[in-house]
C-alpha cells in the first residue's frame, strides 16, 4: 500500500494551484473496496457546497473520481468489490454492473478520464482522471463544482496534467511523462487564457 500521507504531501501544492486557477473544488481521493475514501479536499468558500470531507466516504461508481479509479481495474475485480444491483445517489447515478461496465469501457478509451453529471449529487458535475504511486496503487484527481458540463469539460487537459505531475512526485513510470520548464509554463499560460474564455458565472 502506498503511504497516503506521502500521497497527500506531493499532491497538495498541485491541488492547491489547480483550485486557485479554476476555483472549483479539488479532491484527491483512493479506493476502499466499492468506495472512494478522499484523502484531501481543497475548496475555499465553496466548501459547503460540495457535501464531501476528508477521510469521508463515497460510492465509487456515483462520482467521476470512483470511476475513473475503477477504469483501472480489470472487470472481475470490479465486479468483486461491488453489489449487482447499484445504490442511487440521484437519478443519474449508474444503477447496475453491466451499464458500469459500458461506462469504465468508455474511460478507459480516455485514458482514464471520467466524468459525472449530477450523479453522485444534484446540480454538480466533476471530471477527475487517475494516478499511481510508485508500487501501482491506483488513486485519483477530480474537480467538482456547479459548473454546466461543457464548461468542465474544458478544465479535462489541466486535471490530467495535474495527476501526471503528482504521478511523477511519486516517482511512478506509468503513465507518467516529464514536463520540461517551459512545458510547464506554456501549459500554465493556456490555462490562464482557457478559463478568462469563461463568464465570471461560469463556476456557480
Amino acid at each position: 500500500m502506498v503511504d497516503h500521507s506521502q500521497l497527500r504531501s506531493a499532491a497538495s501544492p498541485i491541488l492547491s494551484r489547480l483550485h486557485a486557477d479554476t476555483g472549483l473544488v479539488v479532491h484527491l481521493g483512493v479506493l476502499f473496496g466499492g468506495d472512494v475514501v478522499y484523502l484531501d479536499k481543497v475548496a475555499g468558500r465553496n466548501s459547503a457546497v460540495v457535501p464531501t470531507r476528508v477521510a469521508g466516504h463515497s460510492p465509487a461508481h456515483a462520482s467521476a473520481l470512483g470511476k475513473t479509479m475503477l477504469a483501472q481495474l480489470p472487470a472481475e475485480e470490479v465486479d468483486a468489490v461491488l453489489e449487482p444491483k447499484l445504490s442511487r445517489s440521484t437519478r443519474s447515478t449508474i444503477s447496475d454492473l453491466e451499464t458500469l461496465h459500458r461506462e469504465l469501457a468508455r474511460i478507459r478509451s480516455r485514458h482514464g478520464l471520467a466524468y459525472d453529471n449530477e450523479e453522485l449529487a444534484i446540480g454538480l458535475t466533476s471530471v477527475a482522471a487517475p494516478l499511481r504511486s510508485a508500487d501501482g496503487e491506483v488513486a485519483g484527481l477530480s474537480l467538482t463544482g456547479a459548473v454546466p458540463l461543457h464548461r468542465l469539460q474544458r478544465t479535462a487537459p489541466f486535471v490530467i496534467r495535474a495527476a501526471r505531475h503528482i504521478s511523477e512526485q511519486l516517482g511512478t513510470g506509468r503513465g507518467a511523462v516529464a514536463v520540461s520548464p517551459a512545458r510547464t509554463q506554456a501549459t500554465d499560460n493556456l490555462l490562464s487564457r482557457v478559463l478568462r474564455t469563461l463568464t465570471s458565472d461560469a463556476w456557480v
